[in-house]
């Protein structure tokens, strides 16, 4: 379930950070000058929580709050070659 909740934030997350610049494709999150998949809980958190700073303000703390409730700290070395994988793919499917 975590895992699940993880990535669905992640994709989110990015998206929305992505849109606020118009003429900047979504696709950018595939271009490694603009996106690397960050690769520790510490930096994937503060990037998350950053990405929840650029939601609508009643969206801002709920959003934080689930990100800091997550505590991926132990299972991050575990998930991330799965999320370096599933962006690959993602950006092979989508880009």
């Amino acid at each position: 379930m975590k895992l699940n909740l993880f990535f669905v934030i992640c994709i989110f997350t990015v998206s929305k950070t992505t849109a606020q610049f118009e003429n900047i494709k979504p696709c950018v999150i595939c271009d490694d000058h603009w996106f690397i998949v960050p690769t520790s809980w510490l930096n994937m958190s503060k990037y998350l929580r950053g990405g929840c700073n650029r939601l609508p303000k009643a969206l801002i703390w709920p959003c934080r709050d689930l990100v800091d409730s997550m505590n991926l700290w132990d299972q991050y070395s575990t998930l991330y070659p799965h999320i370096v994988e599933f962006h690959k793919q993602a950006c092979k499917m989508l880009c």
